[in-house]
């Protein structure tokens, strides 16, 4: 997959900032949804550590992810969410945007798309409180909407991803240590506890596990309300889990080749 990359304009290193300060923007189209809408990411700052922070990835009661998504975006954009020196963060707002166009759950085929990523325990069959019985697809990433994230992931290897979810109000990490220290940080900011061990249904095929194999850390975040970001509060959140990244031993990943992922 080709990623179309739109350079806007080339930052200088972000420091701590002591107002607002214009952020320049990298935008980037990696794929497109089954409906043919972009699914768009843009990346503000410059430095060798990277947290990706994606929204969206389902929408109907969980649309509120994509409006903090947004609205994070311009906090990063306008230098309000200031950016610690020698990170990058980009933001997908919505990884399921045929999902906002009709107010569903999953994607335009009935997907979930958070049932859908390489996992041990991937299942065709799924379930989800908001729509009970789901679809994980006919196999892994047979989504385009999964396999753009998943082959910008492999491309690009952030050292951090987060993703928002509503309305558990907690955060949870995959099994990287770097992932609970993040995730641990975010939750203390944005008073959400930490859950070490989802419990309360079976969850089959997920992203931030998909990421575990590999050795990306990767945790999720469940907004409090389908009606409200609670932005200044995530503000908080991202600002302290930023500065943790910035500072924190990054263990060594075992190199790879990136593979190409063949055509559905």
């Amino acid at each position: 997959m080709a990623l179309v990359i739109i350079v806007l304009a080339r930052p200088a290193p972000v420091t701590a900032q002591t107002g607002p300060l214009k952020v320049a923007v990298e935008t980037i189209v990696i794929g497109q949804s089954v409906m043919g809408q972009d699914l768009v990411v843009s990346c503000f700052g410059t430095g060798g550590r990277t947290a990706l922070l994606a929204g969206g990835v389902h929408t109907g009661p969980e649309a509120v992810t994509v409006t903090l998504g947004l609205q994070v975006a311009d906090e990063l954009r306008t230098g309000r969410l200031a950016i610690p020196r020698g990170v990058r963060v980009c933001v997908l707002p919505a990884l399921n945007p045929d999902g906002i166009t009709l107010g569903t759950h999953t994607n335009f085929r009935g997907v979930d798309l958070n049932r859908n990523w390489v996992a041990k325990n991937w299942s065709p069959f799924a379930w989800h409180p908001s729509t009970g019985i789901a679809s994980g697809g006919a196999e892994p990433l047979s989504e385009p909407e999964t396999r753009a994230l998943y082959q910008y992931i492999l491309e690009t290897r952030p050292d951090a991803v987060l993703v928002w979810h509503c309305c558990g109000a907690l955060v949870e990490a995959n099994q990287m240590p770097l992932a609970v220290a993040l995730a641990s940080a975010y939750g203390v900011a944005a008073r959400l506890p930490y859950l070490d061990v989802w419990r309360a249904y079976t969850i089959t095929g997920e992203l931030i596990v998909s990421l575990d194999h590999l050795r990306i850390p990767a945790f999720d975040v469940e907004l409090r309300q389908s009606n409200d970001t609670a932005l200044k509060e995530h503000v908080a959140a991202l600002t302290a889990m930023l500065r943790h990244l910035a500072t924190a031993p990054v263990a060594a990943r075992p190199a790879f080749s990136t593979p190409t992922l063949s055509p559905p």
